[in-house]
């Protein structure tokens, strides 16, 4: 998506580890996933594919790793096919 942004640290840390680079989800997708997000933290990880603490971030216009926001993509695609069947509610 064009919307999404890269966010980097300042480098790397007193270890030698790599710099964070995040990616923010853009605000169309954090409604997209809230329209489909039921109120169970174990349903938001079997249709979406993201915890609790991940969700919290992403509402907060925090950066996330980007293979999470990768399967974010996949798994909020999926969850609009199918319709809410992967999830029992």
């Amino acid at each position: 998506m064009k919307d999404r942004s890269t966010i980097e640290g300042d480098g790397p840390g007193p270890t030698g580890a790599r710099a964070f680079r995040g990616v923010k989800v853009p605000a169309e997708m954090v409604a997209a996933i809230d329209s489909v997000k039921t109120q169970r933290a174990g349903c938001l990880i079997t249709r979406i594919g993201i915890s609790e603490n991940t969700w919290r971030k992403v509402r907060g216009g925090q950066p996330i790793r980007q293979s999470v926001y990768d399967r974010l993509v996949v798994r909020l695609a999926q969850s609009r096919a199918s319709d809410g069947k992967n999830c029992s509610k």
